[in-house]
């Protein structure tokens, strides 16, 4: 017999072999009021974990007192109410089994059928009308729709992760159409997870980074603004120099033409008549004799 038999012999007559075999408790979530079906996923996960999900789901009579799995029962709860504050303790402490807990802990936060059924028309209007802003980032507009399919999904509404994919692409703003375009062209949607359409928008975003620096984010076009702004100044100006031998003529301001002075208004009563000497009127205008005539006679 080896040295590593004879270990293991010796193990099981301890019962080392049975400590050794045990999972790893994990540690249970705090309860978080303000995102219930997140901390209800990442609770399901640990009792899953130590073997206690079923206690929950789908539970059953061998789970009440007197059952074969009433103990299990009595773990699951516990774990449950430990992690819970005391003023949601006392609607659970009357409670007699670990499913009855969870319902509780269901109904006090999502809310009855009715109750449910209007939360999930308000979150599929939301989900309809998702827009990602000009000046949002992948990161922050991804977590807006995480949870948004989050909580849709947890009021019941089966989502595929197709329909998500298609929805984000949607409510990408037009800094993000090149990417569109290519990935609807060249990709097939049925095989693309979430998680690989968010890495290629930020490879895209990055890549626009570093292309035309870190502008504003609706210049991410073919041409930014300012550069298509500049080729079309540059174009009209040469339009209008072809009649003047080709030559480029910086077209003048119109703030400076605008700027030059006017024309002061004639004013008549100030012309002095040649012929008689007074004021307000042209010789041509003048009715007395002209000077010559009257010193002739």
């Amino acid at each position: 017999m080896s040295d590593d038999e004879k270990t293991k012999q010796l193990a099981e007559y301890s019962g080392v072999a049975k400590v050794i075999d045990a999972s790893v408790r994990s540690e249970y979530p705090p309860f978080d009021r303000a995102n219930f079906v997140v901390w209800a996923t990442m609770m399901e996960w640990a009792l899953e974990a130590n073997e206690l999900w079923e206690a929950l789901d789908p539970g059953g009579d061998e789970y009440l007192k007197g059952g074969a799995l009433y103990r299990k029962d009595r773990q699951a709860i516990t774990a449950i109410c430990s992690v819970m504050p005391v003023d949601v303790q006392e609607h659970l402490i009357s409670k007699t089994s670990a499913k009855e807990a969870w319902d509780t802990l269901k109904t006090l936060h999502l809310g009855h059928s009715r109750v449910r059924e209007a939360n999930l028309q308000t979150l599929l209007k939301s989900y309809e009308n998702l827009r990602m802003g000009e000046d949002e980032t992948v990161d922050a507009f991804t977590a807006r729709v995480a949870m948004m399919v989050n909580g849709i999904r947890s009021l019941g509404e089966k989502l595929e992760d197709i329909s998500v994919v298609r929805r984000f692409l949607r409510a990408a703003p037009p800094r993000f159409m090149p990417i569109v375009s290519a990935i609807e062209q060249c990709i097939d949607l049925k095989t693309l997870t979430l998680d690989d359409l968010v890495g290629r928008f930020k490879a895209h975003d990055e890549r626009m980074k570093l292309s035309y620096g870190d502008a504003k984010q609706d210049e991410y076009l073919m041409l930014t603004r300012a550069q298509w702004q500049a080729m079309v100044f540059k174009e009209n100006n040469f339009d209008k120099a072809s009649g003047s031998g080709g030559k480029y003529r910086p077209a003048k301001d119109t703030d400076e033409q605008s700027e030059k002075p006017k024309k002061k208004k004639f004013d008549k009563r100030k012309i002095r008549c040649h012929n008689c000497n007074l004021l307000g009127q042209f010789k041509l205008e003048c009715e007395n004799p002209p000077k010559e005539k009257a010193l002739m006679a």
